[in-house]
């Protein structure tokens, strides 16, 4: 899932960026690697918890809460339920195994294993400044 450096990477970030500075933690300066890095977890947990709970709440007759509290503990893999996991069909099931699994393994690891082979590039574009916001 999101570890906690993962979090004070984002936070120290915006924080940053806040100030008009470059991003740091800690009295030292955080790479833009991390950064991506960091911004890419958050947007594919999201994304995956997300996803799970959309899927829960068309197959499985539960409170939206109920749901949404057992997606994001199976995401974290911490071991806490409301008391409905037994209750839910072999589908809802199957969704929080398959978070637990993706929660413990980690998304990047997942995007990595799934996603193409690493090419070296042989080119490198010009970077440009846009306007963002």
């Amino acid at each position: 899932g999101i570890k906690t450096t993962t979090a004070a990477v984002l936070a120290a970030t915006f924080r940053g960026e806040l100030r008009r500075q470059p991003p740091e933690l800690q009295g030292r300066s955080i790479s833009q690697e991390t950064i991506r890095r960091s911004v890419s977890i958050v947007a594919m947990s999201g994304t995956i918890v997300f996803g799970a709970l959309f899927f829960l709440v068309i197959f499985e007759p539960f409170s939206f809460l109920s749901l949404a509290f057992e997606t994001v503990s199976a995401f974290g893999t911490v071991g806490l339920s409301t008391g409905i996991t037994p209750l839910l069909g072999i589908p809802g099931k199957l969704i929080l195994v398959t978070v637990m699994f993706a929660g413990r393994v980690g998304p990047l690891t997942i995007a990595v294993a799934i996603g193409s082979r690493y090419r070296v590039q042989k080119h490198v574009f010009p970077t440009e400044d846009l306007p963002v916001g």
